[in-house]
Parts: structure tokens; sequence; C-alpha cells
């Protein structure tokens, strides 16, 4: 499997936790090299979302969450990290890490 067919493969896992969670509508930034992956539109504010997912023992949190928080958003948008961690013997991770950027 490619890095770019997992990755797809979160940003869907999420877009139905988003649905689980109560949005009204989610949908991904599909083909954008953007900062967020997915948008998900709440009753009373919206959430975007920047999806990672990594293999690898070590992820830099946050020189991501610099990169986002340098971006200005509404008022009424949150803006959130989730990093999917795959399961790894020397990472104490494993699953999803959901990080409020905004």
């Amino acid at each position: 499997m490619s890095n770019k067919s997992y990755g797809l493969g979160k940003e869907r896992e999420v877009k139905a936790m988003c649905y689980e969670d109560g949005a009204l509508f989610v949908q991904r930034a599909r083909g954008s090299f953007g900062h967020y992956d997915v948008l998900a539109f709440f009753p009373n504010y919206c959430k975007l979302i920047s999806v990672k997912a990594t293999k690898q023992r070590y992820f830099a949190k946050g020189v991501e969450i610099r990169k986002l928080k340098s971006k200005k958003l509404p008022k009424y948008c949150i803006g959130e990290l989730w990093v999917w961690y795959s399961p790894n013997k020397d990472r104490k991770e494993k699953g999803w890490v959901k990080m409020m950027v905004k």
C-alpha cells in the first residue's frame, strides 16, 4: 500500500468519525495539498482537521502545530491536528492522537 492510499484511508476514517460525533456535513479537501484535509460542519461551529498518519517511531508534532497556528481561521472555526500512530513495538502511543490547534 502506498503512503498516499494509506493517508487517504485515514482521511476517510476521520470523515466517518466526524459524522459519528454529530457533524451535519463533512468534506475531504480532495487533491488539496493545503494545511487542512477534512472540513466538518457542526450546528454551531466548523472544524478544520489536518490528518497525519505515520508508521515511523517519531513524528514532529511541534513543527506541524506551528505551521497550522500560522494560518488565520474565522472565529467560528476550530483547527485540529489528528495523528494516527500505527502499532509499533517501540512506541507508547497507538491509534489516534487529537490536538486542538486553535
